[in-house]
């Protein structure tokens, strides 16, 4: 067994350990680590270079290594009302009383949100203002690859489409309403909605219907390729499809699942009513014990790295991920919080309930 002498400084690289003048072969395998006797401006501490953690992991600032996601846990709670609490949030004018309920931006100079009777709003990196809407039905997601590729769907199968200049409609297969839109790319893009139903489409206004196995409310869609799409809704329903057609890969409790995001494969996580968190590990879902406040659902799931993901929700709810664990935060208000994007760097944007609008910088 090799030996280290006390109070040497150390560093792995490729397998070998240096320090002290010697070199001593390890088994270290994994991240760069910050071994005790190291300064704290080590530039092997993920807390000094943050690029060392790949997207799939975060920085635990108590071991300063990059580690893997496990769903993460919450603290018991404070019993202190975040509504009492200073809230980062600014509210922002939007010049509507109506229900917003998606977020999606291309810059922070360039991000859109639609909500009820057709609403589409657009941010100009100074203020938000209402767009022409080719329906006056009401939208509930929205989703794109770039500034002139993107998609939004609502009720009685409504699909609109941005193509960099006007919105335009697109031709449904069903009169179903919609609840979610998610895609690889603008020519491979899936829509979910009420009653099951599933549709594919894209940018040459060819949507169609596949197959679904299910008749539950479908509310939300992900995936990691086209052999890797997930769905989620009524009954703790999760459809998954991986190249073979849409199949059930589990049900739960009475809990409706809203919201639905993940980093790759294997690190996928559903919430909504009941207080109902799950987390997909690879293999299975399991329960986290996150969202104790049982009467507030969580109506989306966002994130953009396995270290920053946020749930909002009914009545102001906002329960965030660092990698570690979960926390809930105060937003300053108690409108009903339907999404969140983050669009360029820094600019955090969170949509609600009569026309509410709510904005951070990171």
């Amino acid at each position: 067994m090799p030996i280290l002498m006390p109070n040497s400084r150390y560093r792995s690289v490729g397998g070998i350990v240096f320090g002290g003048g010697i070199a001593l072969i390890t088994a270290l395998t994994g991240c760069a680590t910050l071994w005790d006797g190291f300064g704290a401006a080590n530039p092997q501490s993920c807390v000094v270079t943050p690029s060392l953690c790949s997207a799939e992991e975060y920085c635990n600032p108590a071991t300063n290594q990059c580690e893997i996601a496990d769903g993460g846990s919450m603290p018991p709670d404070s019993g202190v009302d975040l509504g009492e609490l200073p809230t980062k949030w600014a509210l922002v004018p939007s010049g509507t009383t109506v229900d917003l309920r998606g977020v999606w931006g291309a810059s922070s100079s360039d991000a859109w949100i639609v909500g009820d009777a057709g609403t589409i709003l657009n941010w100009n990196g100074s203020t938000w203002s209402s767009t022409t809407s080719p329906t006056a039905m009401d939208l509930y997601a929205i989703w794109g690859t770039d500034w002139k590729s993107i998609f939004a769907v609502g009720n009685q199968g409504v699909i609109v489409r941005y193509n960099g200049s006007q919105w335009k409609s697109q031709n449904s297969p069903r009169p179903v309403s919609l609840r979610g839109v998610w895609g690889l790319n603008q020519d491979e893009v899936w829509a979910v909605g009420l009653g099951g139903w599933i549709f594919k489409g894209g940018f040459g206004n060819n949507w169609s219907v596949q197959l679904s196995p299910t008749t539950e409310d479908l509310h939300a869609v992900w995936g990691v390729s086209e052999n890797n799409l997930w769905a989620v809704g009524g009954s703790q329903t999760v459809v998954r499809n991986t190249g073979s057609g849409w199949y059930i890969e589990g049900t739960g409790a009475n809990s409706t699942q809203n919201g639905l995001w993940g980093v790759n494969k294997s690190n996928i996580w559903s919430a909504g009513t009941l207080g109902s968190v799950r987390f997909w590990d690879g293999s299975s879902w399991k329960d986290l014990a996150v969202n104790s406040d049982v009467t507030r659902s969580v109506l989306y799931v966002y994130g953009t790295d396995a270290s920053h993901i946020w749930m909002t929700g009914e009545r102001g709810l906002l329960l965030f991920f660092d990698g570690a664990q979960w926390s809930k935060l105060p937003t300053g208000t108690t409108s009903d919080l339907n999404g969140i994007v983050l669009v360029g760097a820094n600019d955090l944007w969170m949509v609600g309930s009569h026309g509410t609008i709510l904005h951070q910088t990171l």
